[in-house]
């Protein structure tokens, strides 16, 4: 499969600039229709939601299942992103939010935009 670069997608006048790669997203969409399947999304971002989420992770690869992982992002510093290497799945993280920070401070940031 030839792998798109991840893009940048402009939304709400860049309040957001959330990184997203096709290649992964189509992938396991067009294995879900290969195989008459749903896709397994799994959403993750902060440190003890990722370490809850990573063997559902594992499984789903073991079983061959259609997935791709959304990080939002909230708590990322290096200890998520080892984690990340550590499980051997970067290849499947399909979305990045970049949301640093807490959500009194996003919506803060938020309101100030306006």
């Amino acid at each position: 499969m030839d792998r798109k670069k991840t893009e940048l997608i402009d939304v709400s006048n860049r309040l957001l600039p959330i990184s997203v790669d096709n290649a992964i997203m189509s992938g396991a969409f067009e294995k879900a229709r290969e195989v008459d399947s749903k896709v397994l999304v799994v959403v993750t971002g902060t440190k003890p939601d990722f370490y809850k989420q990573a063997p559902l992770v594992r499984e789903a690869i073991v079983r061959d299942l259609p997935l791709f992982v959304i990080n939002i992002g909230q708590h990322y510093d290096e200890v998520l992103g080892f984690g990340i290497k550590e499980f051997c799945i970067e290849n499947l993280v399909a979305c990045n939010l970049r949301i640093r920070g807490d959500l009194m401070q996003k919506a803060s940031d938020l309101l100030l935009k306006f």
